[in-house]
């Protein structure tokens, strides 16, 4: 479950990027880690970043029947949410599934429940993407 938290950071991130106005678009970044991939839909209207979803998906290809259930028995939403300190009330609709080899976990933040404190720096979607690259995501933007 330890690599659940290489999300929290670039999460983090994001949420101090800013306000603005403009056209709106999404970066779409991925990174891959040991078995773990994270997807995150990063949507923006100008500077201000107006949504983050994200999954999270474990290869479990090689488990055990055993090894399985007690993944589906742990709380990874609130292992997560609970690491997420500050944006804890952001972070919505939380579900995990398992299906073909893998486990799947996703999840938004809602933006609104961010105090605007927390977006009040004007970088933009270009410094988000940097930001994420630097830490080994690779972006697009859409």
């Amino acid at each position: 479950m330890k690599k659940m938290l290489f999300i929290i950071a670039p999460l983090c991130f994001l949420l101090l990027i800013g306000c603005g106005k403009g056209d709106e678009k999404t970066l779409v970044c991925t990174q891959g880690l040991l078995g773990v991939d994270v997807a995150m839909n990063i949507g923006f209207k100008g500077n201000a970043v107006k949504s983050i979803d994200f999954n999270y998906t474990m290869d479990i290809k090689g488990f055990t029947d055993e090894q399985i259930k007690a993944l589906e028995k742990e709380d990874l939403c609130s292992i997560v949410k609970s690491s997420m300190i500050g944006y804890t009330d952001a972070f919505n609709n939380c579900k995990t599934k398992t299906e073909n080899d893998k486990y799947v976990m996703s999840a938004n933040l809602d933006i609104n429940k961010i105090s605007d404190a927390s977006l009040k720096n004007d970088s933009g979607i270009s410094d988000a993407k940097k930001g994420l690259e630097s830490q080994g995501f690779t972006c697009k933007e859409q």
